[in-house]
């Protein structure tokens, strides 16, 4: 009897180590992009009380070190954006799917759609789609595990880039993805950012190009 009691703690502290395992191994796998202040960034703009920084994460090492996925080699970039209000006294409130793309690149049948004049213009949520965290990630799993899949998944969505009313002083951050050629050299990305006053209605819109 004590033979058999010792052999079932055995096991369950074997599965509580195995599980402490994976857990800590799912935590570790997927870092937290590093955060600076807007005004360290080199691509930045600013209008009025808002500032738009923008990182283009294009080094396939820090695609893997941070998505677990070479997403440039599916025709993505992933695009760290953070915005901050820098006024004393109003609030804005950024609407992602209000984000406009603005690109020469060719080949993007989703862009070609709505190109005119040669350039092609989109909605992000709408050129984008296909990689959203909430409809795209399964696109780049490729035939990785499900286990593996769905924590992808939800480092997806724990990095996008959200709708967020911004306070006097705050900020917001995350990630957008932007498709282009699956090589060679890329066009130049626009991005144009409204951000709308809460207490005058007035907009502001923050362009960046990289």
């Amino acid at each position: 009897m004590p033979f058999t009691r010792k052999r079932g703690l055995s096991s369950v502290l074997a599965l509580f180590v195995i599980s402490l395992a994976a857990l800590l191994h799912a935590s570790q796998a997927f870092p937290d992009y590093p955060v600076r202040p807007v005004a360290e960034y080199r691509i930045r703009a600013e209008k009025a009380d808002i500032t738009v920084a923008v990182e283009a994460v294009e080094d396939v090492k820090d695609q893997k070190t941070y998505f677990d996925t070479e997403l440039t080699s599916k025709g993505y970039i992933p695009v760290f954006v953070v915005i901050h209000n820098g006024s004393k006294d109003s609030s804005f409130i950024f609407d992602k799917t209000k984000v406009t793309y603005n690109s020469t690149a060719v080949g993007n049948s989703a862009l070609k759609q709505s190109s005119k004049g040669g350039v092609a213009i989109a909605t992000v949520a709408a050129s984008a789609m296909l990689l959203s965290p909430i409809y795209g990630p399964a696109i780049f799993l490729g035939t990785a595990k499900l286990a593996s899949a769905s924590r992808i998944q939800q480092n997806y969505l724990s990095k996008d880039l959200k709708s967020k009313t911004l306070s006097p002083g705050g900020d917001t951050h995350g990630f957008m993805y932007i498709q282009v050629p699956k090589s060679g050299p890329r066009d130049k990305i626009n991005l144009s950012f409204p951000l709308a006053n809460t207490g005058t209605d007035d907009t502001i819109t923050v362009e960046l190009t990289f």
